[in-house]
């Protein structure tokens, strides 16, 4: 290779990695080889008792598959940072699901480790704890943001880690240890969770504090010598298991009198437990075998005392602690709620159903909008979202700060500057352009789906689209004689993708004013744009007629037999042009094409709809002599389709040329035929894609830009007909 092309290739190479590197998400969960152990509490000096700890191997240098992302990504350990201060361990990255913290943690070459303290209150802790203990495998799952990532092409190797890696692959080379959450799935099968202890310490204390809660107190405001009050109090309550007591020992030796006196205890104890059990609601117990009986009933019949009966109707009679919703600011800003909330000030509806189309993946629409309607954590993310859509843009750069692990500056400037600097404010406001880009592009018209192919192809480069001609029928074989070849011709049309794109961005004075208009109104305008380009290419092909691989216009009768002149759309000439359709051959093979759209301008929409659905038609005396009494064109079922660009015309977006439009030319298509195909980069979702950055050298401010790969070309004549008037 000369020096010359070697520079180009270089080139190549270093745009395809900027591109590459863009689509990917900026943060990422990273489930990984994660060794997870959690280890029960042990009782200390005093009778306290230490929390759970947890310990775990969370990555070890390898190729992995993040969600969000379409290639294999490694994570350059050289390259990671870990945010300040402990960081938090939560459930299936919620932040409202805490399950503790972080004590240290440890990147190695080829390693990330850490340990920490399981050090939440809740369900996720207490989840984490008890399906340990009942032997559940929990995994691990690294949350970390992306500040740069490489895209190593196939064919060539990297180094990271101390490992050398086959392209292709996407190389994390800086990244920010932000959480690490438990995961019931990650991916690798080898990982386990054990429990070494019981934990059953932790599980009385925790019913303590219920207890307590239960009583009216509140456990974290009580002072040492009532929580020992307390405690007595409840000791007096603990549970223990039922467990019949020995069978009495009779004393054969004993006198009438000892009977008589044994006789009047027993109907004390009896009266007594009957008494305790209807004070407190008559409640029942679970025996060994798991089966609830009156509690009075159980303790006569076991033998227990009055005393033990007692405290059995206590215990039963006790009230549950209730369910503990706890809200503060900090458990409910979260970034997920603030994402929700400026989605919701841009208008839109955090339950649309466009949220869970392939389209709102491929434009980083947050996921947790993309999760099952029932799922419980999006539930909570939406109504936490709803309290915060009213908040000014400092206050929203506020959050960011505090989101980021930084504490909130004095001065508007100064808080709006460090947002800037952090990763959450373009996280929250890149949320609110991807859901507004999606709504407009999902929502807009597309009057040519239904009747063009779609295709996902692998690059810019151009493609090759082979049409082979129908072979001939088959030949009659007389005795002993060998059958012919088979030979067929072929035709090939060929066409390019195009990137078409736009920038936007909103200066630091407008959110200084508080003037978020254009970060609510601008991505609308650029999804109708993206939305505008399919429409516009397929129309732009059919207006301007241009000539197939054949020499010949796509219309043209005298070659392709689809150009009908002087034909008005009327009954008479839409026959006519379904016949042309139908009666279509290839290599004099009889493709019997079925009609399916009827494409008008708006000028001829009324006289379609008469001519399509209706049941009847009434015919003029110089129409037709002999009629039937129903519409026979009713019976091709044809789909009417009306679009402006055909009476007004349209701007080719590949070329820039004006194509006319005609208020009296109508078409006709076959979806079963090859018409016009349409072409879109594999991996884009058929849709536009969405890029944040930080303005600098002179700009201060935020931008996004939108790009759209899509091409589109004519691949056969014989679905299409078209009719001038």
């Amino acid at each position: 290779m000369t020096r010359k092309n070697k520079a180009r290739h270089q080139r190549r190479v270093a745009s395809r990695q900027k591109i590459q590197a863009a689509k990917t998400p900026a943060y990422m969960q990273l489930e990984g080889d994660a060794e997870v152990e959690i280890t029960a509490g042990e009782r200390i000096e005093g009778g306290a008792v230490s929390l759970a700890k947890f310990s775990m191997l969370a990555y070890t240098g390898g190729k992995m598959r993040p969600k969000g992302f379409m290639q294999d990504v490694v994570i350059d350990l050289a390259g990671m940072a870990i945010s300040a201060g402990n960081r938090p361990i939560l459930l299936n990255h919620d932040t409202s699901q805490i399950v503790g913290h972080s004590t240290d943690i440890a990147v190695t070459k080829n390693s990330v480790n850490a340990s920490g303290i399981i050090s939440g209150v809740g369900a996720a802790a207490n989840e984490v704890i008890d399906s340990s203990a009942n032997g559940f495998p929990w995994r691990a799952s690294v949350g970390a943001s992306v500040e740069q990532m490489i895209h190593v092409d196939e064919g060539e190797t990297v180094k990271a880690n101390g490992q050398t890696f086959d392209g292709p692959v996407l190389i994390a080379r800086q990244t920010t240890l932000g959480e690490i959450s438990f995961v019931p799935l990650g991916a690798d099968n080898k990982t386990s969770a054990t429990v070494a202890a019981s934990l059953e310490t932790e599980r009385e204390d925790m019913k303590f504090q219920q207890w307590v809660e239960a009583q009216g107190f509140v456990h974290a405001d009580l002072n040492d010598q009532q929580k020992t009050s307390l405690q007595a109090s409840f000791d007096a309550q603990v549970e223990t298991p039922v467990v019949a007591p020995e069978a009495p020992v009779v004393d054969v030796n004993a006198t009438t009198a000892d009977l008589r006196i044994a006789a009047a205890n027993e109907t004390a104890r009896i009266n007594s437990i009957t008494r305790f059990c209807s004070d407190h609601g008559n409640p029942q117990v679970e025996i060994e075998a798991g089966q609830p009986i009156d509690l009075a009933e159980y303790a006569i019949r076991e033998n227990l005392t009055a005393e033990r009966a007692e405290l059995l109707a206590l215990r039963a009679a006790r009230p549950e602690a209730p369910a503990v919703h706890s809200r503060n600011h900090e458990s409910d800003c979260t970034l997920e709620a603030m994402q929700g909330a400026m989605v919701l000030s841009a208008g839109l509806d955090l339950d649309a159903p466009m949220f869970r189309t392939p389209q709102a993946h491929a434009l980083n629409v947050p996921q947790f909008l993309r999760r099952g309607v029932n799922d419980e954590a999006r539930q909570r993310s939406m109504e936490a979202s709803h309290r915060f859509a009213d908040m000014s843009a400092v206050d929203i750069c506020a959050e960011a700060v505090r989101l980021d692990g930084h504490s909130v500056p004095q001065g508007r400037r100064n808080v709006i500057q460090a947002a800037f600097s952090g990763s959450a404010l373009d996280s929250v406001f890149t949320s609110s352009v991807s859901a507004s880009l999606l709504s407009t592009y999902a929502q807009s018209e597309d009057t040519t789906a239904g009747w063009v192919s779609e295709a996902d192809v692998p690059d810019f480069k151009t493609n090759e689209r082979e049409m082979l001609s129908k072979g001939p029928d088959l030949a009659r074989l007389p005795r002993g004689q060998t059958a012919e070849h088979l030979s067929r011709s072929d035709t090939e049309e060929t066409y390019k993708v195009s990137r078409y794109a736009k920038q936007f961005v909103v200066d630091e004075q407008d959110i200084i004013d508080d003037m978020l208009g254009a970060l609510r109104e601008t991505p609308m305008e650029m999804g109708e744009a993206a939305a505008r380009l399919r429409p516009d290419l397929v129309y732009s092909i059919i207006l301007a007629n241009a000539a197939l691989s054949d020499g010949s216009a796509l219309f043209v009768d005298a070659d392709h037999s689809n150009l009908q002149t002087s034909a008005g759309l009327a009954s008479a000439t839409l026959r006519a042009a379904i016949e042309s359709v139908m009666t279509q051959q290839d290599n004099s093979v009889n493709l019997n094409l079925r009609p399916t759209h009827l494409i008008v301008p708006v000028g001829l929409l009324h006289t379609a709809a008469n001519l399509v659905n209706s049941a009847t038609l009434l015919y003029g005396a110089d129409d037709e002599s002999v009629v039937g009494s129903s519409n026979p064109i009713r019976m091709h079922n044809l789909t009417l389709i009306s679009d402006s660009r055909l009476d007004n015309g349209v701007t080719d977006p590949l070329s820039g040329t004006v194509n006319a439009g005609s208020a009296t030319t109508w078409y006709m298509a076959a979806s079963m035929a090859r018409t016009i195909e349409v072409g879109y980069i594999r991996g884009s979702g058929r849709a536009p894609e969405l890029r944040s950055f930080v303005l600098s050298q002179g700009q201060w401010g935020m931008g996004w830009d939108i790009k759209m790969d899509i091409g589109a070309k004519a691949l056969d004549y014989r679905g299409f007909n078209k009719a001038t008037a």
